[in-house]
């Protein structure tokens, strides 16, 4: 099933890497294993001073996070034990990748499409 969701994503324009993780380890990535695991790190500690500062802020549950450079973003979510992080080209449709995500989200949690 992983292994699907990551391929529907790969299909976006754009999108150049897409790992996922579970707790702190990588399940699926198209990233060399070294590679896939130095991410994984990255992702994670992302993940969590983000949403310790979400929450020291006020802004409540954290979403998603958009990280945007000159040569490309990076956007992370979480659902429930799965971290998902997808690295994509600089001229990307954010909203395409946003819809799919949050379907990719749903059905890690188990629920239905």
């Amino acid at each position: 099933m992983i292994d699907r969701l990551v391929a529907d994503l790969k299909k976006i324009e754009g999108i150049k890497h897409v790992g996922i993780i579970e707790g702190k380890n990588p399940i699926v990535s198209d990233l060399p294993p070294e590679e896939s695991a130095t991410l994984s790190e990255i992702l994670k500690d992302i993940y969590d001073v983000s949403d310790e500062t979400a929450k020291s802020t006020e802004m409540g549950n954290l979403k998603q996070i958009l990280i945007s450079g000159l040569e490309g973003k990076m956007i992370i979510a979480k659902s429930g034990n799965f971290l998902v992080g997808v690295i994509t080209e600089t001229k990307v449709n954010l909203g395409l990748i946003r819809l799919k995500l949050k379907s990719i989200l749903r059905e890690l949690k188990g629920e239905k499409k």
